[in-house]
């Protein structure tokens, strides 16, 4: 008789497939146990923990401010450091990565709730001039841009 191996193929685990300087974004959807309603969609951006590090994120908490470019920088993101002014807050998990979430009702006419997860492998922290806060910007998939008016 003969045998073949059967191989262990484990599912890659999307927080473990955060690069280091990188930033992973997720469209997401939670459902309420119990419930009818409709699923809570939201859009989940990881930022890797070497990015993290370099925008200064130090506390478990961090307020940020997402910015959406516009003319030159169009399609892109960025996300800036601002402890005073952010409106948006960056959680640390236990491994040090950071995220921000972006609720429906924010994406409505920017981004799309249902596309295909992407990983931008490096982005680079840029601290402005004049005193400004870091901020990481990285270009949205065309994908998360297709909005449906």
């Amino acid at each position: 008789m003969a045998w073949d191996s059967i191989e262990n193929v484990k599912p890659v685990n999307p927080s473990v497939a955060v690069p280091d300087l990188g930033i992973r974004v997720t469209a997401r959807s939670l459902k309420s146990r119990g419930k009818a309603s409709e699923p809570t969609r939201y859009i989940r951006l990881t930022l890797g923990v070497g990015l993290a590090k370099r925008l200064s994120l130090l506390n478990d908490v961090a307020g940020v401010r997402l910015l959406f470019g516009t003319g030159g920088d169009a399609g892109k993101i960025a996300i800036s450091v601002d402890a005073t002014t952010g409106n948006f807050q960056a959680k640390r998990d236990k491994a040090g990565r950071y995220a921000v979430t972006i609720n429906a009702a924010t994406a409505q006419g920017r981004f799309a709730l249902d596309f295909p997860a992407f990983t931008v492998p490096v982005v680079e922290a840029v601290r402005p001039e004049n005193g400004q806060p870091p901020r990481a910007v990285f270009k949205a998939s065309p994908a998360m841009l297709a909005v449906d008016d």
